[in-house]
């Protein structure tokens, strides 16, 4: 019963190795329709708000040309399930480098853990803020895998309207590094969401 988002980059792209970035796959349309009719057939697909090409593009994608050639085929694909109607596209970039293709996107939203609380009062964040269309909103992570508290970024959400989602990163355990589920920070985490649904 709750809301999904979903990232789509295992079927949107492939690289032939680890060192290279990502580029959109020749059987990509077919993936995501595919995956679409595993949700739809799970019962599940009008719980999905919100889609993602892939984490940070600016550093794992091989040019914006790639990134526009994922969102044509997310949009496709998409308007082809009526239950889809109404989700938002939405992008997390890494921090250091520049936003390719933001203005394709609903929401926005940058990692920068090392700031923790005060990216949200940052210059990148003021920024970011301020190239925002009248339709766009932001989206603010924080690092709960790194320890961060959630108060801070859920309190600056309820005080400003800008913000369409909270997003922790990241629950799950990752290659034997625990995450907010393992870490201690649990709790803290289960009783932030609570406080801003």
């Amino acid at each position: 019963g709750t809301d999904i988002m979903l990232a789509l980059s295992c079927q949107l792209f492939d690289r032939p190795d680890k060192q290279s970035k990502f580029t959109v796959r020749p059987d990509a349309e077919t993936r995501l329709s595919d995956f679409f009719v595993a949700i739809q057939l799970a019962g599940a697909l009008d719980r999905v708000k919100a889609l993602t090409p892939i984490d940070e593009p600016n550093n794992t994608l091989a040019s914006a040309d790639e990134l526009t050639h994922a969102i044509y085929i997310i949009r496709q694909v998409a308007q082809q399930f009526p239950l889809l109607d109404g989700y938002k596209l939405y992008c997390v970039y890494a921090a250091d480098k520049p936003f390719m293709c933001s203005e394709q996107f609903d929401w926005i939203g940058f990692d920068d853990y090392d700031m923790k609380g005060s990216v949200l009062t940052g210059k990148q964040y003021k920024e970011l803020k301020a190239s925002l269309f009248p339709d766009q909103k932001t989206i603010i992570i924080p690092g709960g895998a790194y320890g961060q508290d959630p108060v801070p970024f859920c309190n600056y959400a309820k005080a400003n309207t800008e913000v369409a989602v909270v997003m922790p990163f990241l629950w799950l355990d990752d290659q034997g590094e625990p995450g907010i589920r393992s870490n201690g920070m649990a709790a803290h985490y289960i009783n932030a969401g609570k406080s801003v649904i």
